[in-house]
């Protein structure tokens, strides 16, 4: 199988290219400059780094995201429409079905079975 490999990413760094001068460094004794080498290359992996976790981020979203993006029957019906009839009929589309009628609201209970009124008080205190 065959490793997948991103033509953006750019190859590791090499590392022994920086041993070499910090070791002369330490070994002159000028630790002031030896510090500021060392900050300056974690300095920029940490740049390297927020830069990677800003593109995982952003990949991630793209595909975890909410899949809200859906095509109405009528647009789909349109698209179909300008095909070639013989594509057309091959690709039939139900039409959008019609909405049920909304029902009525149910009438409140009569006022003797409210859960607030005397009567149901009277016949629960009594159980």
């Amino acid at each position: 199988m065959e490793a997948c490999v991103l033509p953006s990413l750019a190859p590791p760094p090499d590392l022994d290219g920086f041993r070499a001068p910090l070791a002369q460094l330490l070994a002159a004794g000028d630790h002031a400059a030896l510090v500021g080498a060392v900050l300056t290359l974690v300095t920029q992996m940490a740049q390297a780094n927020h830069q990677l976790a800003v593109r995982l981020q952003a990949a991630l979203r793209l595909l975890y995201r909410k899949k809200s993006e859906r095509v109405s029957p009528e647009q789909l019906a349109l698209c179909l429409a300008q095909l070639p009839r013989d594509e057309a009929a091959q690709a039939q589309v139900a039409p959008p079905p019609t909405p049920r009628p909304r029902r009525r609201p149910r009438p409140p209970p009569p006022r003797a079975a409210r859960a607030g009124s005397s009567r149901f008080r009277r016949t629960c205190a009594a159980r």
